[in-house]
């Protein structure tokens, strides 16, 4: 399970679509929702959709997903990082900049 407070905790980025219906997403580290570093790769199954009745009224949860350990997903974890070092650089010339 992941988690965030103030902008730093875990979270999972990527979604790959494998050709058996199945996802893969990486879990990170963030600081400000920026992945820093990869933690672990997870295969995500659809276990179907979760419903109630209460009342007469029908409601909905939403998806049931699984999460199955992966080896770690080299290519999401460079896009990652293709996304994580041009916003530092920028923040960073930002900053330089201002002084």
């Amino acid at each position: 399970m992941a988690f965030t407070f103030n902008g730093i905790g875990t979270r999972y980025y990527g979604n790959r679509r494998l050709s058996d219906g199945t996802s893969v997403t990486t879990k990170w580290f963030v600081i400000a929702f920026l992945p820093i570093f990869p933690l672990a790769s997870f295969r995500v199954t659809n276990r179907g959709t979760a419903s109630y009745w209460f009342m007469g009224i029908a409601g909905y949860y939403g998806r049931s997903m699984q999460l199955l350990d992966a080896p770690l997903d080299i290519r999401q974890v460079v896009f990652g990082y293709c996304f994580t070092v041009p916003i530092v650089g920028l923040m960073t010339l930002a900053v330089l900049h201002s002084n």
